[in-house]
């Protein structure tokens, strides 16, 4: 899908003269820089809320009561 996304951007961004173009590409390289560190972002929050609703589930392996 991402892939796709890209070459249609690509192909819009041919359409344009050169110097708006390059502006043009240098900002859905920014984009796609930030959309990676996003994404990043999520697996990590994914991974903690893994990590937390194992701790919190009766019977699962969270802290020992003593």
């Amino acid at each position: 899908m991402i892939q796709r996304l890209k070459r249609l951007a690509r192909r819009v961004l041919n359409i344009f003269p050169s110097r708006p173009n390059a502006e043009l590409h240098a900002r859905i390289d920014q984009l796609e820089r930030e959309l990676d560190e996003y994404r990043r972002d999520s697996l990590r929050v994914a991974e903690m809320l893994d990590i937390i609703e194992a701790q919190l589930t009766p019977g699962g392996p969270g802290p020992t009561a003593k």
